[in-house]
C-alpha cells in the first residue's frame, strides 16, 4: 500500500491512487510505475476479513451455548450474550475496515436465525406450555426476514441491502436496522432472564 496510516485496504488505496491521479503513487514514466503494472494484484481473501472472523466466532459461542443450555443456563446465557454483542460488532468492523461483503451479510443473517431458532426450540422443550408461542416466533422470525428482504431486492435491485430503510417507509424498521446497540441489549437481556429462571 501507499504506507499511509489512513489506507486499511487495496480498495482504500486505490482509491487514494485514482485520487492522486498517478498509479502506485510514481509519477506517470518511471519504469517501477510500468513494472508494478505489469504484476498482477493477488486478490483479497474475504474469507478472512476482521467482519467474517467475528462471524466464525459468533457460531462457535453459538454452538457452546446449544450444548450448555440444558446441562448449565447461565454459562449458556454468558456465551449466547457474547455472540449477541459481537453480532452488533461485526457490522461495525466491516464499516470501519470497509470489509462490507455479500458473504459476510449471509453469514451474519444465517447465524443469527439459527441461533434464534435455536434458542427458541430449547425454550419450547423447557417450557411446553409456551411452545406455540416459540413455535410461532421462529416462524415469525423466518417468514419476515425472508419477505423483507427479497421485497427489497425486488424493489431496489441487486446491490441493495435489505438493512437499508428509509425512514419514510417503516418507521419500526429503520430504528431496528439503524439502532442495532438497543436492540441487541434488550434480546440478550430476554433470553439471559428467560434462561436463568
Amino acid at each position: 500500500m501507499n504506507g499511509s496510516p489512513n489506507i486499511r485496504t487495496r480498495k482504500q488505496a486505490a482509491a487514494a491512487e485514482k485520487q492522486a491521479g498517478t498509479p502506485n503513487g510514481r509519477p506517470n514514466g518511471s519504469a517501477n510505475s510500468k513494472r508494478s503494472s505489469l504484476i498482477p494484484e493477488q486478490p483479497e481473501n474475504i474469507f478472512l476479513f476482521y467482519p467474517n472472523i467475528i462471524g466464525y466466532s459468533r457460531i462457535i459461542l453459538a454452538l457452546a451455548s446449544l450444548y450448555y443450555m440444558p446441562l448449565h443456563p447461565r454459562t449458556c446465557s454468558l456465551l449466547y450474550s457474547i455472540s449477541c454483542l459481537l453480532d452488533a460488532l461485526d457490522g461495525v468492523a466491516a464499516r470501519y475496515f470497509e470489509q462490507s461483503t455479500q458473504f459476510g451479510a449471509v453469514l451474519d443473517m444465517v447465524t443469527d436465525r439459527c441461533t434464534t431458532a435455536c434458542l427458541l426450540v430449547f425454550l419450547s422443550s423447557a417450557w411446553p406450555r409456551w411452545a406455540l408461542l416459540f413455535q410461532g416466533l421462529i416462524s415469525l422470525d423466518l417468514a419476515s426476514h425472508y419477505m423483507h428482504m427479497y421485497a427489497t431486492l425486488t424493489m431496489a435491485g441487486k446491490g441493495m441491502s435489505h438493512k437499508k430503510v428509509d425512514e419514510n417507509r417503516s418507521k419500526l424498521l429503520h430504528l431496528y436496522y439503524t439502532n442495532k446497540v438497543h436492540i441487541h441489549l434488550i434480546s440478550t437481556r430476554c433470553c439471559c432472564s428467560q434462561l436463568t429462571c
